[in-house]
């Protein structure tokens, strides 16, 4: 099963509160939580039980990167990006282990420095301040083709979700609309679309009730259902179909299917 990690704060564990909820009796009732942090995201154990373990290490908090193993309880989560992948940094070619804070000796209050001259401070000052000038630049690029692809993919998420509204497939429409937030969440008013996907789901519910109303020969409760669907709703042509045959039992007086016989 996949879960998308579309909200600021995503909270797991066993508890129905939880915004992923995991049917595993080891997992505490709120057991860790997800973080969107800038560019990327950060798991932090939420006082569990058991304890988070990251890539076979238990930890506290740390960032999150394409591949990298959650293990909950006894469930193993895979972590993953949609669209461009994030990798964990690799420090002195060798991947930094969760939890790893290298231990770096400066010099004490004691020790005495080396002499530099002046000019080679100030030549080193102009090296870096040109490299750190460059290095910006270099990030603003990149940056900016990331946001490009996010976007495209996003948009192609989007595009999957108003296919699937058109088939009425809600579910489907939520999940491709929940990918697309999760890549661009400037994309479009989400919200909104959420809420028309749930009133669709309550109108097709209406309208199951109204169509049985009218099969058990009661259109005035056909009616009363059909009622409650708006007319921008994608079940307005159905609703005013069902309308007039229950418009016309009604008038005619007669039950719309005949009685069982005894």
């Amino acid at each position: 099963k996949t879960w998308y990690l579309n909200r600021p704060v995503t909270f797991l564990g066993r508890g129905q509160d939880c915004d992923i909820v995991l049917l595993d009796h080891s997992v505490s009732r709120r057991h860790l939580r997800v973080d969107r942090t800038g560019d990327g995201f950060s798991v932090t154990d939420d006082g569990s039980g058991n304890g988070t373990w990251l890539n076979g290490a238990k930890v506290s908090r740390d960032e999150l990167y394409d591949g990298d193993r959650l293990l909950v309880g006894d469930t193993t989560l895979v972590f993953s990006t949609v669209g461009l992948p994030r990798r964990r940094p690799v420090v002195g070619g060798q991947v930094t282990d969760p939890g790893h804070r290298p231990q770096v000796k400066g010099p004490t209050l004691g020790d005495r420095l080396p002499q530099v001259p002046v000019k080679w401070v100030l030549a080193w000052l102009a090296t870096t301040l040109v490299a750190v000038a460059v290095t910006v630049s270099v990030v603003r690029v990149i940056r900016a083709r990331r946001y490009a692809q996010a976007r495209a993919v996003a948009e192609s998420w989007r595009s999957q979700a108003v296919e699937a509204v058109n088939q009425r497939q809600w579910p489907q429409a939520r999940e491709a609309l929940q990918a697309a937030e999760a890549l661009d969440p400037a994309l479009l008013d989400f919200s909104a679309e959420y809420q028309r996907l749930g009133q669709a789901v309550r109108d097709e519910q209406v309208l199951a009730r109204a169509r049985q109303a009218l099969s058990a020969g009661d259109p005035a409760e056909a009616l009363t259902q059909i009622g409650q669907i708006a007319a921008d709703s994608p079940y307005a042509f159905d609703a005013r179909m069902l309308r007039r045959r229950a418009e016309a039992a009604l008038g005619s007086g007669a039950p719309t299917r005949a009685p069982s016989p005894r």
